[in-house]
């Protein structure tokens, strides 16, 4: 039988976050940081990425998560992949690292109770 709790133990041995409780946080002007990371990205792949109207939707989310996770889903080619392994990444990353949890005041987090 698998142990769970034995591989949250490793999670945490390798240096990645065990689950934790709900994470708030609220980016500022959300599209054009999306619009940003959709720059950078389009350029390291030699594209131009298009901003599509579901995208405002992700924007709203990264705008105020409310402590909610985010799902993707919709027909193939509409960026999901681009946007979950690369684009929001780099955005969450800008601003709710925890290592820079004292240096950007642009983003207003907290963890949920």
């Amino acid at each position: 039988m698998v142990d769970y709790q034995k591989g949250i133990e490793k999670m945490r041995e390798y240096g990645i976050a065990p689950p934790v409780k709900r994470f708030l946080f609220a980016i500022p002007d959300a599209k054009a940081e999306m619009q940003r990371a959709m720059e950078a990205v389009g350029a390291e792949l030699g594209v131009r990425l298009e901003w599509l109207p579901e995208y405002d939707a992700v924007a709203g989310w990264l705008s105020d998560n409310g402590g909610k996770g985010l799902l993707l889903q919709g027909n193939i080619g509409r960026g999901k992949s681009l946007l979950l392994k690369y684009i929001l990444p780099l955005i969450l990353n800008r601003f709710t690292s925890l290592s820079s949890w004292a240096k950007s005041p642009n983003c207003r987090r907290h963890w949920k109770k």
